[in-house]
């Protein structure tokens, strides 16, 4: 069986590219909404980011509304890429998500920032998350960029996409740095 997904959600992992999209379309406000919206979902329930750790258990993605993740479903009266069946709808909620939604996050803050020259507390916090996240989880398996089923496992390119977190981490703080000491 062929999976197809119904993409009516915000997938972590893609949040850098749709920053990225908004800001070179020239929908700058709707960039900075959106970078609101990662930060609501990001953020850990009942307040402000400790720095310590993701969101207890960050989704791979998240409906419009920034609720829980419904249970996967399949849609058997609609069909998916190239008249393939069953569509499914969502995915089956895991225990952990994928390492590569911890780069996708930082790297999402990198582009708004590249594009607005500026960065706020909010999105620092994000960044400072999924870097100290990284840097604790790297060495852990995981369902990797496309989700397997199954146990978790190590994926290079999950390993990859920590060190990218970092290193988008470490991009960001520094171009903030330099902005603080010019002002």
């Amino acid at each position: 069986m062929r999976r197809n997904w119904d993409y009516r959600f915000t997938w972590v992992r893609d949040a850098a590219f749709t920053l990225r999209a908004l800001h070179a379309l020239g929908f700058d406000t709707e960039a900075d909404d959106f970078l609101a919206f990662l930060g609501d979902v990001l953020e850990p329930q009942g307040g402000v980011m400790s720095g310590k750790r993701m969101r207890a258990a960050l989704q791979v993605l998240y409906p419009v509304d920034g609720a829980g993740t419904p249970t996967e479903s399949e849609l058997d009266h609609l069909t998916g890429y190239g008249g393939s069946r069953p569509c499914a709808w969502v995915t089956r909620p895991t225990t952990r998500s994928s390492l590569t939604s911890l780069a996708r996050s930082s790297t999402g803050v990198f582009e708004h920032t590249r594009s607005r020259d500026s960065l706020s507390e909010r999105s620092w916090r994000i960044v400072v998350q999924a870097v100290e996240t990284s840097l604790k989880c790297w060495k852990d398996p995981d369902r990797g960029i496309w989700e397997v089923r199954g146990e978790p496992q190590h994926f290079t390119f999950s390993k990859v996409m920590c060190w990218v977190a970092v290193d988008r981490g470490a991009t960001v703080g520094g171009a903030s740095r330099r902005t603080r000491s010019s002002r």
